[in-house]
């Protein structure tokens, strides 16, 4: 900071999701959808050449927030898993805090919730989210009034110290549900006299509506898409409502603002995260894709304190990463020794060079011209991307004030950045470097599992002999236990027939055995009819009387 400018008192930072600067009244759009960012241009300045760091939100708003590129910080390209190492990377807001400044964050998608790392160095950090995105249940998000009123009531309650504030907003994202009805609000008419139908193709391909953008969607129990709005113009007129709802959030925080007495004593940048192709190249309604100049492209519009001069107009171009080294110079904060990739505003750098890239690509940005390489090294482990849909190979060469693409023989500056951009296409960085080396590792984890592939694939042959040898057993083995199985029924059938006979054998000794007493009772009774006839025969009766029983039988029998 020079010995002229004034520290500022409030430093609030502005990131509309997905606004291209084209689409700005103050960028030289023709329809009126930003009279709010327009008067703060006209009371600060605008640079007209600003190109995101990275077309996906999760990095940029990172490289943003640390001034290093996404192949120099902890999150790369990802959107979906991992964070910030907080210990290997300083954050402005982190910076800012050690000089004073009371710090808050108050965002409008759950894709930068806290979790990420993001609100490392934040007092505050709002991830609130009101509803579910359209089309996409999951994905959680809230509107742009509400979160500015959040932020106004925490400014509120700390007016007295000096604050950073970091606000996002995400209304001008897709699907483009913004209010068609409402008063003034464009219509699909501003766009054309007949309608342009266009197909649905899943999200990430290129050539039609992506799903995910759908309006007035008709599904079937399913969930098919029976019916849709089709029209190219309904869309862009969506986007462009969206753009003007967005300006109405920024008019509403610059009341809000100027309401608590803030807003002279504030420096304000309003930017965004990266743009939104519109069916350039074929792609609609989506970003991330490529890294041309309709994705990257983004405004960038700082309105200093009362009293305080702006970094010197220039046509650019520059990044999204010298935000917050142009921040830390408004509040005179050293900031030489982090090797951000970012360069001050103020530094006024000529023939600066800047970068935009995705995980396979890379755009070089110099003098006027565009050139977009393919990386040397490539990540496709990316879980959110589409990396199957490389809608830029080789090399391109456009002229970034005009959109036209360039042959590639140009000679001059040109030339010269076709030879630098071809050699940066094959420099890695930090994070291409960690990805080679990943692969590296991946590359031994595959030899590796090969190789145990193949034992256990042995291991299974000798198996299958094994089970073999033990089935061809248990056949051995099955048959000896069948014949014993007849054994042991032929024995059970002669253990029956011996049971028969043993019970054949007690029944009859049980007869004799009943015999024998019924013949013992009836020598008993003989002997007793013996005794008592030698009793008779002894008695003198029977010796008196026996000649006289004699002759009556003798005479018995004559008769008889």
């Amino acid at each position: 900071m020079g010995a002229d400018m004034k520290r500022p008192g409030k430093i609030i930072v502005v990131s509309v999701d997905t606004l291209r600067a084209d689409r700005l009244g103050c960028y030289g759009y023709g329809r009126p959808t930003t009279p709010n960012l327009d008067r703060l241009a006209a009371e600060g300045a605008r640079y007209p050449y600003v190109f995101t760091a990275c077309p996906y939100t999760v990095p940029t708003h990172t490289s943003m927030l640390t001034g290093m590129y996404p192949s120099g910080h902890g999150i790369g390209f990802s959107q979906k898993s991992g964070g910030v190492d907080p210990d290997s990377t300083v954050f402005l807001q982190e910076m800012l805090r050690c000089e004073g400044y009371a710090t808050a964050g108050f965002v409008s998608a759950f894709v930068l919730r806290k979790s990420w790392g993001l609100g490392w160095g934040f007092d505050v950090y709002d991830d609130t989210m009101t509803r579910a995105e359209p089309n996409r249940a999951n994905e959680l998000i809230r509107d742009g009034m509400e979160t500015t009123r959040a932020a106004l009531g925490w400014i509120r309650e700390n007016r007295a110290d000096d604050l950073f504030v970091f606000l996002h907003y995400f209304d001008v994202h897709g699907p483009y549900a913004s209010d068609s009805a409402a008063p003034g609000a464009f219509t699909p008419e501003d766009y054309g006299d007949a309608p342009v139908p266009l197909k649905v193709v899943l999200d990430g391909q290129p050539g039609g509506i992506p799903a995910y953008q759908l309006l007035d969607a008709v599904r079937d129990e399913s969930g098919e898409v029976t019916g849709y709005q089709d029209d190219l113009r309904r869309y862009l007129a969506g986007y462009d409502n969206g753009v003007r709802y967005a300006d109405s959030v920024v008019g509403a925080l610059v009341d809000g603002l100027k309401e608590e007495g803030v807003y002279d004593d504030s420096l304000i940048v309003v930017t965004s995260d990266h743009g939104e192709a519109l069916g350039e190249g074929g792609v609609y309604f989506f970003h991330g894709l490529t890294v041309s100049p309709e994705q990257t492209r983004v405004p960038l519009i700082i309105k200093p304190p009362r009293g305080t001069e702006n970094p010197p107009a220039s046509d650019g171009p520059f990044s999204t990463v010298d935000i917050m080294p142009t921040i830390l110079d408004f509040a005179g904060v050293t900031h030489g020794g982090l090797g951000l990739d970012g360069v001050s505003l103020f530094a006024g750098r000529p023939g600066r060079t800047v970068v935009s890239e995705n995980e396979w690509q890379r755009a070089v940005v110099r003098d006027g011209y565009y050139c977009m390489v393919e990386k040397d090294v490539v990540y496709d482990g990316f879980e959110y991307y589409f990396n199957s849909q490389r809608l830029c190979r080789g090399t391109r060469l456009l002229d970034y004030r005009t959109g036209e693409d360039l042959p590639l023989d140009a000679g001059g500056p040109a030339g010269a950045l076709l030879e630098y951009a071809g050699l940066l296409g094959r420099v890695t960085g930090p994070m291409e470097r960690r990805i080679r080396r990943k692969d590296s590792e991946l590359e031994e984890v595959r030899r590796s599992l090969s190789e145990k592939s193949r034992a256990v694939a042995e291991k299974d042959i000798a198996l299958a002999g094994k089970d073999m040898v033990i089935a061809s057993k248990d056949a051995v083995i099955a048959r000896k236990d069948s014949a014993i199985a007849g054994r042991d029924s032929a024995i059970a059938y002669k253990d029956a027939a011996i049971a028969g006979k043993d019970r054949t054998i007690a029944v009859q000794a049980g007869r004799i055995s009943a015999g024998q007493e019924e013949l013992r009772a009836c020598r008993g009774r003989v002997a007793s009819l013996e005794g008592e006839i030698a009793g008779v025969y002894a008695s003198k009766s029977w010796r008196l009387t026996y000649p006289l029983r004699w002759v009556s039988v003798r005479l018995k029998g004559h008769n008889g």
